[in-house]
């Protein structure tokens, strides 16, 4: 785990997380779970992903705009 997921709407639920989350950066595992989440970054985050993963939203952006202009294109 590098991070913490909570509802921010709830204050509750939002305290208790802020609350968790510097308990564990103050504790002896704050060092382990910070390279954990570097190496996380470094092997998710690289060039080729990000690149393939906007390749794939621009593609579907690309479809859905020809999609939507179809009909213009066919009634000429």
């Amino acid at each position: 785990m590098t991070g913490i997921l909570t509802a921010t709407a709830d204050v509750e639920r939002l305290r208790t997380a802020l609350d968790a989350a510097l308990t564990i950066s103050a504790s002896d595992l704050a060092e382990d779970r910070a390279e954990h989440a570097r190496a996380m970054v470094r092997d998710q985050f690289t060039i080729q992903r990000m690149s393939a993963a906007l390749g794939r939203v621009y593609g579907g952006v690309a479809r859905e705009e020809a999609e939507l202009f179809e009909p213009a294109r066919r009634a000429g």
